[in-house]
């Protein structure tokens, strides 16, 4: 079997409250989150959403979900929200668009804020997922029209979970 040798750089999307820059080759990742330097973690995949991570307290799990240009990891119960770092040489994520919007974390949803046959404009809110007092507004990736919503306020929802789905506006 052939290993693929690949790389991505990845920075933390502005707005969150944290710095950071990563870079994944391979098996390997590098570099820095907020004040914490990182050098040769080693990195398995498990599946398609799941990886180990090699720390000094031995091998840890993080779940990763990519939605169009943003990568969440959760790990340790903190969720972060990375962006590709275009600039730094990377691919683009999101050369396809997703007719779905996902939880981004495990909680439980105390807002919807759209409905089957709503026409809802780029970045519009959709729904609010909240765990641990943290609320977290999942924003329409580009003008669309609902199809269905998956969930109801008050229903608990992994992450990663499909919640709406929805169509290319016209």
């Amino acid at each position: 079997m052939t290993t693929r040798a690949w790389q991505h750089t990845f920075a933390v999307t502005p707005g969150t409250g944290l710095d950071a820059a990563l870079d994944l080759e391979g098996e390997q990742l590098e570099g820095r989150v907020g004040e914490r330097e990182i050098a040769g973690l080693e990195v398995r995949r498990i599946d398609d959403r799941t990886v180990a991570l090699r720390t000094d307290a031995g091998w840890v799990r993080a779940f990763i979900f990519r939605k169009a240009d943003e990568v969440y990891v959760t790990l340790g119960g903190e969720t972060l929200q990375l962006r590709e770092a275009e600039e730094m040489g990377g691919a683009a994520l999101g050369d396809h668009e997703e007719a779905f919007a996902t939880s981004p974390m495990t909680g439980v949803v105390v807002k919807i804020a759209a409905g089957p046959g709503d026409t809802i404009a780029e970045e519009a809110e959709l729904l609010v997922v909240e765990a641990m007092k943290m609320e977290y507004v999942v924003r329409a990736p580009r003008d669309v029209v609902i199809e269905e919503v998956q969930t109801a306020v008050g229903d608990s929802v992994e992450f990663g979970q499909v919640l709406i789905t929805f169509q290319e506006a016209e």
